[in-house]
């Protein structure tokens, strides 16, 4: 019975992450994280970005990202964005998008800036009226506002 007990107890303090699972994180689902990895139980968000914490006991604040783990990341389709890492702070891009990931003791964060709408829209109009301009005056040269038909 003792050894029995014994073996519980060693067996449940020394049991390795697992790096073979993934699913999408809670603030941008096309984001990994590992599966096994808790989350906190809200997102926080804020008008410039959202943010949400999850614990993992596969990771350390003195070590970067784990190979295993960022291995998945590329794979995913993200980019690091070598010239944004700062600390245990890392930066990664795809398309648009962007998450930064900061690595804590047996966690990590996961922070998404929020893309300004106003500037999105305005960056759309922008376009359409240079291209309405452009579609509108085939020959390149201002047209005459107030001149008679």
């Amino acid at each position: 019975m003792i050894m029995f007990m014994l073996l519980v107890i060693a067996g449940c303090g020394s049991s390795e992450p697992s790096w073979d699972e993934y699913v999408g994180a809670v603030v941008e689902k096309t984001f990994p994280v590992p599966a096994e990895a808790t989350h906190s139980e809200s997102m926080l968000t804020n008008s410039e970005m959202r943010y949400i914490q999850y614990t993992f006991s596969g990771f350390h604040e003195k070590d970067k990202i784990p190979e295993q783990y960022q291995e998945t990341i590329l794979d995913w389709g993200w980019v690091e964005k070598e010239s944004a890492e700062a600390g245990n702070t890392v930066v990664y891009e795809k398309g648009n998008q962007i998450v930064q990931v900061t690595v804590q003791e047996n966690g990590f964060t996961i922070l998404v800036p929020k893309q300004d709408r106003n500037l999105v829209i305005q960056g759309i109009e922008s376009s359409e009226f240079s291209k309405n301009r452009s579609d509108d005056n085939d020959n390149g040269q201002p047209e005459d506002i107030d001149s008679n038909p």
